[in-house]
């Protein structure tokens, strides 16, 4: 992934990941916390007053559905069993994090739900200048995903829209100096030519 993107996400840029319903775009953007927080453990932030963090915006799965998804995806079942979430613990999860190497570093991460459009891409930016209110800085932010937020100007044409919320994220890469990561997904003839496709690679 990192030789396809060039030797990994770059600061300003915007990455759009699309798929099926159901295929897993979700699940991908926790494995990219995950990484991002593991591959970066000199991660330091642009004000040196304040952490490092990845901001996780779902308007998907709510809170308990994420971190069920994110515990079973950092702590190995080799290591829970058939034990989930609720079996632990806070102090318990933390140190299952901890041994998985999440927080080896400085950094974090916060989640945040919202409701199905419910929010605007502004209201994103909102979000990340109460995380410096609290001593948190955005070093990453992932939106789970892009249908389900609202451009700042919406004209309530969804082609348009969509591209208007991709041109908000750009905005917000570059004037925070970070990489936007967000998914959408694919539309009946891009389904079509998936299902139709003999080399599924």
């Amino acid at each position: 992934h990192n030789k396809q993107l060039g030797g990994g996400y770059t600061a300003g840029r915007v990455y759009l990941y699309i798929g099926p319903s159901g295929g897993g775009k979700s699940m991908l953007h926790l494995n990219q916390v995950r990484w991002f927080l593991t591959c970066n453990p000199n991660m330091v932030a642009y004000n040196p007053r304040l952490t490092p963090v990845v901001l996780y915006v779902t308007l998907e799965n709510d809170i308990d559905e994420t971190h069920e998804r994110n515990f079973a995806i950092n702590v190995p079942k080799s290591v829970r069993g058939n034990n989930s979430l609720k079996d632990y613990s806070e102090e318990e999860v933390l140190d299952l994090y901890e041994n998985a190497g999440l927080f080896s570093g400085p950094s974090t991460f916060h989640i945040k739900y919202r409701r199905h459009r419910s929010i605007n891409t502004a209201d994103v930016e909102v979000m990340m200048d109460e995380l410096e209110d609290e001593g948190y800085e955005c070093r990453m932010l992932i939106v789970d995903y892009t249908k389900r937020i609202r451009p700042v100007h919406e004209v309530k044409d969804m082609r348009i829209d969509l591209g208007e919320v991709i041109n908000d994220f750009s905005g917000i890469a570059k004037a925070r100096r970070i990489p936007v990561i967000t998914s959408a997904q694919m539309n009946g003839d891009g389904m079509k030519a998936l299902e139709e496709a003999e080399d599924m690679n």
